[in-house]
């Protein structure tokens, strides 16, 4: 585990820039950094009154996990 921090772009359906943030997230390992990365894009949407999102992610654990999750 080590210091971490999550953040990104956000775009619109036609990929027009919505916002980018950033925010540290402190001594958490890579899967735990990646879901809180997810979850603060959910949530900013909301705020910004989107409904519907496509999220994409490089880290296979957070895939993998999400699938389990999803069929149980």
């Amino acid at each position: 585990m080590g210091n971490a921090s999550a953040g990104g772009i956000l775009w619109d359906q036609l990929g027009n820039w919505i916002l980018g943030f950033n925010r540290y997230l402190g001594k958490c390992s890579p899967f735990e950094a990646e879901l809180w990365d997810i979850l603060d894009r959910l949530l900013v949407m909301l705020n910004k009154g989107y409904r519907r999102a496509t999220i994409q992610t490089d880290n296979l654990d957070v895939v993998v996990g999400g699938f389990k999750y999803h069929l149980t």
